[in-house]
């Protein structure tokens, strides 16, 4: 996608240093089902701000299904899971890919700790992570009409935007508004949805 869409990124790159100027920026990326592009999206967003020059961190938060490590092929030895049961540092959390300018905080999939949605020590490290990093972009598992995305909810929200994926063949666009909805009344100020559309094999 990247490469088919090399100007429109190049664009979103410098868009996204632009905003990252003068302030930190957690961003996340999810959807009302599976299969939607969400990411590929992160993945894209990702690359194209750290080829803008942004120092930018990619958090797999995807708790039922991670995929970052895999996608990027990465050796994802430590999760940033061990850093919520304070196992391990968050300096060794991260693993820094050279070739795409960006760290990745990984899950693998062995994780056996309890997570429940809007837990305070995920949202901590969350925050931790935001602090050296400009940009923080964070790939969750999809929403559903009575969840709550992984972090804390309200005032407490550590998420400053949130984009809903829509595959336009699979989700329809009151799913997808619903879903955005649902992520701003747990307290995201900002949410917008990107439109996705693969075309058949």
């Amino acid at each position: 996608m990247l490469e088919s869409e090399k100007r429109y990124f190049r664009s979103v790159g410098q868009r996204l240093k632009d905003a990252t100027q003068d302030s930190h920026h957690v961003v996340m990326i999810t959807g009302a089902r599976r299969g939607e592009g969400r990411t590929t999206l992160a993945l894209c967003l990702a690359r194209c701000a750290a080829q803008a020059g942004v120092a930018t961190a990619l958090v797999d938060a995807d708790l039922e299904n991670p995929q970052l490590g895999s996608q990027l092929g990465m050796e994802t030895p430590c999760s940033w899971l061990e850093v919520v049961a304070g196992t391990s540092p968050l300096s060794e959390a991260g693993v820094s890919s050279l070739e795409d300018g960006l760290t990745l905080f990984p899950l693998t999939n062995s994780e056996d700790l309890e997570t429940p949605a809007g837990d305070e020590p995920l949202t901590a490290v969350l925050r931790a992570i935001a602090t050296h990093f400009p940009l923080v972009i964070v790939d969750t598992g999809p929403m559903v009409s009575d969840d709550r995305h992984p972090f804390a909810s309200g005032d407490d929200c550590p998420i400053d935007t949130a984009i809903v994926v829509r595959d336009l063949r699979n989700t329809t666009e009151k799913k997808a508004l619903a879903t955005a909805q649902l992520l701003q009344r747990r307290g995201v100020p900002a949410v917008g949805i990107a439109e996705n559309f693969r075309d058949p094999d």
